[in-house]
């Protein structure tokens, strides 16, 4: 098991159940609604963006149709936990050591969201998902292609601390971590500049400078808590809704998924079985689990 002291551990828990509360806020908000319209209504009235939405064909506020609503409505409704919720991420992250402050980097990614999409794997990580994170890695505004075009800008007088390259190392890591294929690529020991400076961004399967240099900027990225809880609120608004079982250490079923993702025996039944083993599980949207039961 990742090495993780009592204080982080007991400041991980109390993450776990806070970040349960919120999803549990919005499931009682949505339930006061049964129309568009009414919600629509309801979100002019508290003078929150509503630009763009469209209706759905059926109406269903457990689903990232309402994405773009989310935070801002949790954020209303329960002020005190957000804040009680940042204080406990900033603790968690506020640590000197470079390999604890990256593992907590994975515990909060895997609390919001990946939990989230590991759960639904089949509905996030389809046959030739592969294609779609190496365009991913390189095309986003902040992918391997931004990060190259700022070192030649920079004509190599730039540092891994750069504000944009961290920003890009943050991308890098998302999209790292998220995708079961990358998420136990070993970290090279090479320098970042060096390898920006050789790196030629192709086309296909990512080439190994481009592995190489992805999982160097992943390593220098920077995380804030408004960014972090902004990443796919369809984790909060589409559930599951994640209730650590009695008597169990959830930090051991980190463990045992990161293990499992490093195998070839990942399949959506297996991994909700390890998460299962920790969380009781109330899945909210029902035409995501029609799709996937």
């Amino acid at each position: 098991m990742f090495d993780v002291n009592s204080r982080q551990a007991n400041v991980i828990k109390d993450i776990l159940n806070d970040y349960t509360l919120l999803q549990e806020c919005y499931l009682e908000w949505a339930s006061n609604f049964s129309s568009h319209e009414a919600v629509i209504q309801y979100l002019e009235g508290e003078r929150i963006k509503v630009d763009g939405i469209k209706k759905q064909s059926t109406f269903n506020l457990h689903s990232s149709h309402w994405n773009r609503i989310t935070i801002p409505i949790i954020k209303k409704l329960a002020p005190r936990n957000i804040v009680k919720l940042k204080k406990q991420f900033n603790t968690l992250l506020d640590i000197k050591h470079d390999e604890v402050w990256r593992m907590m980097w994975y515990w909060v990614f895997f609390i919001h969201p990946v939990r989230h999409e590991l759960y639904y794997f089949d509905d996030h990580y389809p046959p030739g998902y592969e294609g779609r994170l190496s365009k991913l890695l390189r095309s986003h505004r902040m992918g391997l292609k931004a990060a190259k075009k700022r070192y030649i800008r920079g004509k190599g007088i730039i540092n891994s601390g750069d504000y944009f390259i961290k920003s890009c190392g943050t991308v890098a890591f998302k999209h790292l971590l998220l995708h079961p294929t990358t998420a136990q690529w070993q970290f090279p020991r090479e320098d970042l500049l060096l390898s920006l400076q050789r790196l030629e961004v192709t086309h296909g399967d990512l080439s190994q400078d481009e592995m190489i240099t992805a999982i160097l900027l992943s390593h220098v990225g920077s995380l804030q808590f408004d960014q972090w809880l902004s990443y796919a609120p369809c984790a909060i608004n589409e559930g599951p809704i994640f209730i650590i079982k009695e008597g169990v250490n959830p930090l051991e079923c980190f463990d045992i998924i990161g293990k499992l993702l490093s195998t070839n025996k990942v399949s959506q039944m297996n991994l909700r079985q390890c998460i299962q083993a920790f969380f009781n599980i109330k899945e909210i949207n029902k035409m995501l689990i029609s799709q996937t039961t």
